[in-house]
């Protein structure tokens, strides 16, 4: 009865978990990277959570079985912690950098104490190190036990750390969720080191995929599933909280729109449009950072923010995505060439109004529009 009052926690948060990831398998797009990432990190602490509750269930039981047992379980449960952290270090700079590819040379730098951590438990089967299993099949920390929690918090802070950088690029409702994922399990897992046989760390990792999985859902009802950019609505509420924060903000904004596309719609069919469309947004994202976040205005025109005050990066910007067409055009089998029509400016709070900024780049666009010579499909 006392190891059932003891694991009960983790029964119950395996439990709401399960059915989690079952709803994410259906609901969530697992082409996505950020879901494939939310889903792996699930999946990783509802085995985690099992694993601890068995952890409690076979201590004290004197059986060669149950011990050996015993040390896979704790060799898994001391490596994986660090694992799950370093998953959502890389959801998050996923996040931010979407269109991003992490370099080797970072990516294995920010392995670096994941791997120490793995081989540190891995010799704790065979050396007293991070922990033990001692008479009669007896779980007992030892002097290394905290590394593993050191390691994993170090990932959670420095996420937390990634988040609160470009606290800009998000809505507030999006800055919480991703702050309380790493709060609760840094919470937790201090409360388990100080508290020994206390369960805390794994279910309250749990509770805050339960956030995650809100913030998830949410993120599908911000982005335009065919062009992966935000919806208008998304995009007008983050400008208005920029503009809140600082009446005066002063930032870069790009209006561009796909050229032709009723006429390929006409020519050509909706699929190819949808096509078009895609494709277009791919390779301008391509060309984008964290600094920047695209939006669907409607129809086959865009916006882009850009968290800059220099209009020559906003040129540069355009000229890249310009020379991004022009190469997919050389290359590409389609009937029709995939162009663009732009218009950009600095805005500064303190010199206009943003509606007024908006008219004039607007108007910018669409000069830009009709100075173009006729459409051509290709030969």
């Amino acid at each position: 009865m006392d190891v059932l009052l003891r694991i009960d926690i983790n029964l119950i948060a395996a439990a709401v978990l399960f059915v989690i990831i079952l709803i994410s398998f259906k609901k969530l797009d697992r082409t996505d990277v950020l879901n494939r990432l939310y889903m792996h990190a699930s999946i990783v602490v509802f085995i985690g959570l099992l694993l601890e509750a068995l952890s409690c269930i076979i201590n004290h039981q004197e059986s060669e079985l149950y011990q050996v047992t015993s040390i896979i379980i704790h060799v898994l449960l001391y490596a994986s912690s660090p694992v799950l952290a370093y998953i959502w270090l890389l959801f998050n700079y996923r996040w931010f950098r979407k269109s991003e590819k992490i370099k080797k040379s970072l990516f294995i730098l920010m392995a670096i104490p994941l791997i120490f951590n793995s081989i540190l438990v891995l010799l704790s089967s065979f050396l007293p190190l991070v922990f033990s299993i001692g008479e009669g099949n007896t779980y007992q920390r030892e002097s290394l036990f905290w590394v593993p929690f050191a390691i994993a918090n170090g990932y959670l802070l420095l996420s937390t750390l990634f988040v609160l950088v470009n606290r800009r690029k998000i809505l507030r409702e999006e800055f919480i969720p991703l702050v309380l994922f790493a709060l609760f399990p840094v919470i937790g897992s201090l409360v388990q080191g100080l508290l020994y046989g206390v369960l805390l760390m794994w279910s309250a990792t749990a509770f805050s995929l339960t956030l995650v999985f809100t913030f998830l859902q949410g993120r599908m009802r911000q982005i335009d599933g065919l062009t992966k950019t935000w919806f208008r609505s998304s995009f007008d509420n983050f400008i208005d909280e920029i503009l809140r924060g600082n009446p005066q903000a002063t930032f870069g904004l790009i209006c561009f729109d796909l050229d032709n596309l009723k006429i390929i719609n006409d020519r050509f069919g909706h699929l190819e449009g949808d096509f078009a469309l895609e494709k277009a947004c791919e390779i301008v994202r391509k060309v984008t950072d964290n600094r920047h976040v695209i939006a669907r205005r409607g129809g086959d025109e865009f916006f882009m923010y850009v968290d800059t005050d220099q209009v020559d990066q906003l040129y540069t910007i355009v000229e890249l995505i310009h020379k991004d067409l022009e190469s997919f055009n050389q290359t590409s089998h389609k009937l029709f060439p995939l162009h663009c029509s732009f218009g950009y400016g600095i805005f500064q709070g303190e010199k206009q109004t943003y509606k007024s900024f908006l008219r004039k780049i607007d108007e910018e666009m669409y000069l830009n529009k009709n100075r173009k010579i006729s459409y051509k499909p290709h030969n």
